[in-house]
C-alpha cells in the first residue's frame, strides 16, 4: 500500500517507494533490494474509500505525520488539523543502525518536501482517534529529529517517493511493539497480483470530496497487475481494486 496527503501506509503490503542505501549518519542501510525494486512500482493513493473504522490500536505501527506548529497546546491535544501525512514505524531489525531502538519511520518523499527542516514535523505514534490522543498510555507525540528523502526522488514522476523520519527519542512502547512483531518490516517478499491486503489510514473516505475521518480506517484491497493498472489508470504505476 502507500501514502499521500492525510493517508496512512501499509498493512501486509508495502510502502509507496523504496529505501535503498540511504545513509543516516554514515551507516549504510542494507535492505532487501529485490523487494525494494518491487516496492518502487507502487504509487500513492490519498483515499480510504469504502472502509470502516479499524479496531482501536489494531495497527500500532501506524503513525500520523503532524505539522508541529499546528499542534494545539496541552498534554492530549486534538491533532486532526495538524495531521498532514501518514507514516509507518520501522522494525530496527531490518535497519543496520547499530542498535535495536525503534527510532525510524517511513513516509512519502513528497510529504518531507513540504517542510524545509525536520523540527517542523512531529509524529503521533500509537494513535487511533486524532481528536482524542490521550485515550491510550502508548499514544504520544514525538518530535522529528532528522529526515532523509531518497536522493532520486522525482516529484513529477512520483518515483522513489520515500522518506525516512528519525524520531528524537524512542516511543515509550517501542520495544514492546518490536518484541510483539507489530512494526513494519522490509524483509518480506512482495505479495503477488490477486493478493488481498489491508490498507489503513486517515485518508479521505469519499470520492467526490475531501472528507477526513477522526479515527483510523481500514479497507481490504486486491492488488492488480502492472499492465492492468496502466491500461485502466492511464497514469501512475499502481491501482488497487476492492477485494
Amino acid at each position: 500500500t502507500s501514502t499521500l496527503d492525510n493517508d496512512m501506509m501499509i498493512a501486509l503490503a508495502a510502502s509507496a517507494a523504496a529505501v535503498e542505501n540511504l545513509q543516516p549518519n554514515g551507516t549504510v542501510w542494507a535492505v532487501n533490494r529485490r523487494r525494494l525494486r518491487q516496492l518502487r512500482r507502487l504509487a500513492p493513493s490519498a483515499k480510504v474509500i469504502g472502509g470502516t473504522e479499524a479496531e482501536p490500536y489494531e495497527f500500532p505501527f501506524n503513525a500520523a505525520l503532524l505539522v508541529t506548529s499546528l499542534i494545539p497546546s496541552g498534554s492530549t491535544p486534538n491533532v486532526k488539523n495538524a495531521q498532514d501525512c501518514g507514516a509507518s514505524l520501522l522494525d530496527p531489525t531490518d535497519l543496520h543502525q547499530g542498535n535495536n531502538q525503534v527510532l525510524w519511520a517511513l513516509t512519502a518523499g513528497h510529504c518531507c518536501k513540504k517542510r524545509s527542516t525536520p523540527d517542523e514535523w512531529s509524529l503521533l505514534v500509537h494513535g487511533h482517534n486524532l481528536r482524542r490522543t490521550g485515550a491510550h498510555p502508548c499514544t504520544e507525540i514525538i518530535p522529528v529529529a532528522e529526515t532523509i528523502r531518497h536522493p532520486d526522488y522525482d516529484n513529477r514522476l512520483t518515483k522513489h517517493d520515500v522518506c525516512l523520519l528519525k524520531m528524537s527519542r524512542e516511543p515509550t512502547c517501542g520495544q514492546q511493539l518490536k518484541n510483539d512483531g507489530l512494526l513494519m518490516t522490509l524483509g518480506e517478499e512482495m505479495p503477488k497480483a490477486g493478493f488481498v491486503g489491508t490498507l489503513t489510514g486517515w485518508g479521505t473516505t469519499t470520492v467526490s470530496e475531501n472528507k477526513y475521518p477522526n479515527a483510523l480506517q481500514e479497507v481490504s484491497l486486491k492488488l492488480k497487475k502492472q499492465r492492468f493498472c496502466k491500461k485502466k489508470a492511464g497514469q501512475g504505476d499502481m491501482l488497487i481494486s476492492r477485494a
